[in-house]
């Protein structure tokens, strides 16, 4: 019995602490935007929490980056987020090569300067070309960079932006979201020296509480996915989503990523269900034999017992 007295009884992994099978998503996200906006120091705000005030250098074409995070909608249910994230270059000369890059997008986010009135006005043409070009819905957000600077160099008002993207998304869009900052009152300032803007103090919380998500549709002050076919164009854009953030102060872009990333989920799932709706109706429909009698029980069981055995996909789920 001696060799048997240092062998240990078999240990059980309660079910509370058990890795339930993880879903995936993988999606494209396009930046959009003139020159000299900040399209690329968000994107190194968000992917990699940096910000350099001496980056002079413009995107050539496009770059390509990717940044990878783990999102749970339930306690058990937690699905792993790849976002490709394209940062497209704002010159002129680039400019034609920039649909080749934003094809197959699902989310677009198009970025201008509120203290630079002519980029918020290239928007609209934005908004055009996307809609132009693209074959499949799309989430837009509209996003308003430099959000630190003091009011005084402020250009674009931001009840202003949302009224004139509402007139240029009427056609095509049917709702529209507005992030609203609790913080928007403004604090006196030291003095600056005049070759750099004053910055405005914010709060810089990451969460999702640091904003008010509010939005519109022609029917109701409530926020409603649900598909209206006799909408015109509602097949073109899901949602245009207006919000102001600083790279600098790292305000805003990490709930406008997150908002961006849950709304693709959303969409996850609920194409899942259509496709097993469809799965269950197709079931129902095979049953029926061709010359019009129907399938006994036995048979029918041994159909949906050869469906259950067919190769099935893994959980993994690209937007791509």
């Amino acid at each position: 019995m001696s060799e048997y007295r240092h062998l240990r009884r078999p240990r059980y992994v309660s079910s509370t602490t058990t890795d339930y099978p993880q879903s995936q998503l993988e999606a494209k996200i396009v930046i959009l935007g003139t020159q000299r906006v900040g399209k690329t120091s968000l994107v190194e705000r968000y992917t990699n929490g940096v910000f350099s005030s001496n980056c002079t250098a413009s995107t050539i074409g496009a770059s390509f980056l990717t940044k990878s995070c783990y999102f749970r909608r339930m306690s058990v249910d937690k699905t792993r987020v790849r976002l490709q994230i394209w940062d497209t270059a704002g010159q002129e000369r680039f400019r034609s090569m920039t649909p080749i890059y934003y094809r197959g997008a699902h989310a677009a986010i198009i970025v201008y300067d509120i203290t630079n009135y002519d980029s918020f006005l290239q928007v609209q043409s934005w908004l055009k070309e996307l809609i132009e070009n693209l074959n499949q819905n799309i989430l837009i957000a509209v996003v308003g960079s430099k959000s630190d600077l003091s009011p005084s160099y402020r250009k674009v008002d931001f009840s202003h932006a949302k009224e004139k993207i509402k007139e240029w998304t009427c056609d095509y869009c049917q709702n529209f979201v507005e992030f609203i900052k609790d913080n928007l009152t403004q604090q006196s300032q030291p003095a600056q020296s005049p070759q750099s803007p004053p910055n405005v103090q914010r709060s810089r919380s990451r969460s999702t509480s640091s904003s008010i998500i509010r939005s519109f549709s022609d029917n109701s002050n409530t926020f409603d996915t649900t598909d209206n076919s006799d909408f015109q164009g509602a097949s073109l854009i899901d949602e245009v989503t207006l919000v102001e953030v600083s790279a600098k102060d790292d305000s805003g872009i990490n709930d406008l990523f997150l908002y961006i990333t849950r709304k693709l989920l959303e969409s996850k799932v609920r194409i899942t269900k259509e496709q097993a709706t469809r799965h269950r109706e197709s079931i129902f429909l095979t049953s029926s034999m061709g010359d019009g009698s129907v399938m006994s029980d036995s048979n029918l069981g041994q159909s949906s017992t050869s469906m259950s055995r067919a190769p099935s996909s893994n959980n993994s789920w690209s937007c791509c």
